[in-house]
């Protein structure tokens, strides 16, 4: 006797979403906010399931071939596991949902953020002192801002049109930046990347899907609710220490 399990009506959506993204000016509202984040963070804990599976399959892997897995960057751990819950998934989301739902104030949020990373990056380069990334900073906050007011027509229709790609392009961004919380070799990194950003790949997908469905604060929840297990066991770990 064969048992079946049938997915559930979200997880349908989501996947049904994730294939065909589809630009949702109105959120949907929802009688049960506490239930329905509980059927988004359930395909959630499928998409962790799915990892631990994969994690085994690579380390098998990675053991045959006498490759050492990449081990977390994380210098202070308290630090990371209170970061990890409260301050991560406030800041993430806002980065890479957020704008997802176009507006005025989230197209500029997105182009201070790529110029401050670009600009951070010429920080301790010798003649980028501080008073000119601040000077280049400030102007190049007005020129967004008066670019974006004078082509926010256009930049909202190149918005709906090319959406899918904006989604599906921030989720892929949001997985592989998580590689950057491994220290290891080149090779290990190789064999190991689907271990280290798939499962964030899924969740940017679905964090997102969740942002457009049903608002901005289904996200956080969501993220700071998947953060909270690995967080959970290095507390505990930290905690049990001799």
């Amino acid at each position: 006797m064969f048992i079946s399990i049938k997915p559930s009506p979200t997880l349908l959506r989501f996947l049904a979403y994730a294939r065909q993204p589809v630009y949702y000016g109105l959120k949907v509202a929802v009688a049960s906010p506490m239930k329905t984040t509980w059927e988004l963070f359930k395909v959630n804990l499928l998409s962790m399931l799915g990892l631990y599976i994969l994690a085994i399959i690579f380390e098998l892997i990675g053991q045959l071939m006498g490759i050492k897995e990449p081990e977390s960057s994380a210098k202070d751990e308290w630090i990371f596991v209170l970061g990890a819950v409260i301050f991560a998934p406030l800041v993430e989301e806002l980065i890479s949902r957020w704008p997802l739902k176009y507006s005025n104030i989230g197209v500029v949020m997105m182009g201070l953020i790529g110029f401050w990373v670009i600009w951070g990056n010429f920080y301790e380069v010798q003649g980028i002192t501080k008073t000119l990334f601040w000077v280049v900073f400030v102007v190049g906050t007005a020129t967004i801002v008066e670019i974006i007011n004078r082509g926010k027509n256009q930049i909202r229709n190149f918005w709906s049109t090319y959406f899918r790609w904006i989604y599906w392009t921030l989720a892929l961004i949001f997985g592989l930046i998580h590689l950057s919380n491994y220290d290891g070799s080149q090779s290990s990194f190789l064999v190991y990347w689907p271990v280290l950003c798939i499962h964030q790949i899924i969740m940017g997908l679905l964090n997102g899907y969740a942002r457009m469905r049903y608002g901005f604060w289904y996200g956080v929840a969501l993220h700071a609710a998947n953060n909270a297990i690995p967080a959970m066991l290095l507390a505990v770990e930290l905690l049990t220490k001799k």
